[in-house]
């Protein structure tokens, strides 16, 4: 038999095999780097394509992001650690930097208690390992021209004394959007205004689950069918579809928890580095979060959570505010020297 040969037809389809390939090998690399930093950054276990929307769904209504301490690759809610032991002892950094230490069984099923929770009213996450990696390809560009030396510090306006002054700049939130107007990031959920309301994990993976597989209203909830039957979320519904299909499409899901499918077609990426007050020097730059949304492209400096005691007691010298979130950006950078100041365009969102 001889060798098969495809046309020219074929080429396509080959490219994009090879793509996806290069791009989920580069996507698990990204994945298992992030957690074995253990640092807090979460730009793949948290909304990488592995999550799935079934993951972003329940975090939109429950609150419950998809990387967890026992599951950081955030592919779904159960126990992944090992140990010689019985009990393991396991360590995480939230996004403060603070340490999360928890012992728990190596067979148990996670309590509600123990399931990390965040984020706002939009939940997404990048719709193919391509999409991410197109992504930060974007915002490593973007990243790469701030980082001379014309980008050493900001100035920020104090709110509280409407006086102005300088930072080091151990932050940038970078903001990138797709090429065309069909392209995009990420899928996600966003709560509907007035009507949604918060649900139990447990509740929203069984709903998950009838529309995938089919259920009927009194298959999924039972209850619907007891004494209990008037406690069940939006009972009407139920009661409609008890003897059919609970949900036909996935628009009826979401109808039913109150949130709205969004296509996102930009992403922000946040980078921190840190700084040596004595010697004056920054750190390397380290990625914190990446995550499909719908921003307007652009770039802003970030301050950190609360100031360096060095730089406390300047401000105090001053009068000027201690708090961080009293200081807004004026748009103005500046070189190491102060000489070479930059007015930028400050984006909506900063």
């Amino acid at each position: 038999m001889g060798k098969l040969t495809l046309g020219p037809e074929f080429a396509r389809l080959e490219e994009l095999i090879g793509a996806r390939a290069s791009a989920i090998k580069a996507n698990e690399a990204q994945l298992k780097a992030e957690i074995s930093a253990h640092d807090g950054s979460h730009a793949y276990g948290r909304h990488g394509f592995q999550t799935g929307w079934e993951n972003q769904l329940v975090r939109a209504t429950t609150g419950i992001t998809p990387d967890q301490v026992f599951d950081p690759t955030g592919v779904q809610g159960t126990t992944r650690s090992w140990s010689t032991n019985d009990y393991a002892t396991v360590r995480s950094i939230d996004d403060h930097g603070e340490v999360q230490e928890n012992v728990m069984s190596l067979a148990h099923y996670p309590l509600a208690a123990e399931f990390r929770t965040g984020g706002g009213d939009v939940a997404g996450g990048f719709y193919s390992p391509e999409a991410h990696r197109k992504g930060l390809n974007k915002a490593n560009q973007l990243l790469a021209g701030l980082t001379n030396d014309r980008h050493y510090a900001a100035s920020w306006n104090d709110t509280t004394t409407g006086k102005s002054g300088w930072f080091p700049i151990t932050s940038f939130v970078l903001a990138v959007c797709a090429s065309n107007d069909s392209d995009f990031y990420g899928l996600g959920f966003a709560r509907r205004s007035g009507s949604f309301q918060l649900q139990k994990r447990d509740f929203v993976l069984a709903m998950i689950n009838a529309y995938q597989t089919g259920k009927t209203g009194s298959e999924a909830i039972p209850q619907i069918n007891g004494a209990g039957a008037m406690q069940v979320y939006k009972f009407n519904w139920v009661a409609l579809h008890k003897n059919k299909k609970l949900f036909s499409s996935m628009q009826e899901l979401c109808d039913y928890f109150e949130v709205d499918v969004v296509i996102q077609k930009s992403c922000t990426a946040v980078f921190r580095r840190s700084f040596d007050y004595g010697t004056k020097v920054f750190g390397a730059w380290r990625r914190v979060t990446m995550y499909p949304n719908d921003a307007a492209p652009g770039w802003a400096p970030q301050l950190p959570k609360a100031f360096d005691p060095v730089a406390k007691q300047e401000l105090i010298a001053k009068g000027m505010s201690r708090e961080t979130n009293k200081y807004t950006w004026n748009g103005i950078v500046a070189d190491r020297l102060g000489i070479s100041k930059i007015t930028c365009t400050v984006p909506p969102w900063a």
